[in-house]
């Protein structure tokens, strides 16, 4: 995968794709990601069977792929916000120091 994904358990299911001109992955995950599964309850397993009749609405893939492309672009933003955010508090905190230290 040439992206993020944390495996959040030893006791993972990697889905494939059967057939990659229908579907893009990485709008599978996006999708994945925000659906609401109720863990309220205990720690407990949740098994593929309770998700595989799951409808998921599709796109055809030329949405797909201009849908995922926006979003990259987005992240890519956030990702240098990130960044500058970062640097805006290194040079305030040498600013301070600098302050306190005259």
């Amino acid at each position: 995968m040439d992206f993020n994904f944390k495996v959040k358990s030893d006791a993972l299911k990697i889905l494939k794709i059967r057939d990659n001109t229908k579907i893009n992955i990485k709008f599978l995950y996006e999708v994945l990601k925000i659906i609401k599964i109720d863990i309220s309850k205990a720690h407990r397993r949740y098994y593929l069977s309770s998700y595989q009749y799951l409808k998921i609405p599709l796109p055809p893939i030329e949405i797909q792929n201009k849908i995922i492309e926006e979003l990259e672009q987005k992240y890519e933003k956030i990702e240098e916000n990130k960044q500058k955010a970062k640097k805006l508090e290194q040079d305030l905190y040498l600013e301070v120091e600098k302050i306190i230290i005259k």
